[in-house]
């Protein structure tokens, strides 16, 4: 009923035809299962797949402010295929066409899990499985499995864990050997900075 999904420039949430509570119980029930990811984002949310009326989206926008702190919430239907919101555009570029994957569940050993795109899981992300995303990845959860982010070259993707405790991560064609850790002190970041991988304190 609700299909979250991530680009570089915006948010979207497809939403499927059916009874509005319905739909606006699912959504925060995804949202609510990525813990802290949305919380706050300062890029657009923009809502496709239906019409709703006003008072739908006044509720909608003010259940995203309240729950999640979500402000610039866009609706497909308030703007024609060739108009834009300070400066994102509604319809989905040639690029876009690469949808990021958006999980809410574990990645188990054996799987593996690959876009054109960016990578969130909202979930553990177990030994023996594997990510490869062509943009950025994101695991809301434990990282034990091979990530492997800007895998066509894009040395500027990035990896962000709640818990990294891989002992392999790749960005672009740089490889990181990490040492045994049961536990990190927080989230942390993994960037491309000179010609190393570094991994920083996620604030």
């Amino acid at each position: 009923m609700v299909t979250i999904k991530s680009t570089n420039r915006r948010h979207e949430f497809w939403v499927s035809n059916g009874e509005y509570s319905a739909v606006k119980r699912e959504l925060y029930r995804k949202l609510n299962a990525a813990g802290n990811f949305y919380f706050g984002v300062r890029k657009p949310v923009a809502i496709y797949g239906r019409s709703f009326s006003h008072e739908q989206k006044q509720d909608l926008r003010e259940m995203l402010n309240s729950n999640f702190r979500i402000k610039n919430v866009l609706f497909s239907d308030d703007f024609s295929s060739e108009e834009s919101l300070q400066g994102h555009t509604l319809r989905p570029s040639a690029a876009e066409t690469k949808r990021s994957v958006f999980l809410t569940e574990t990645v188990r050993n054996g799987q593996r899990i690959v876009s054109g795109a960016d990578i969130v899981i909202a979930g553990d992300v177990n030994a023996g499985a594997e990510l490869i995303a062509e943009g950025n990845i994101a695991v809301v959860g434990k990282l034990r499995g091979l990530a492997h982010a800007g895998a066509n070259g894009d040395k500027s993707a990035c990896i962000a864990a709640t818990q990294m405790l891989s002992n392999q991560i790749r960005i672009a064609d740089k490889i990181a050997i990490m040492p045994e850790r049961k536990k990190t002190e927080g989230p942390e970041l993994a960037r491309y900075i000179g010609d190393n991988i570094v991994i920083t304190p996620l604030s």
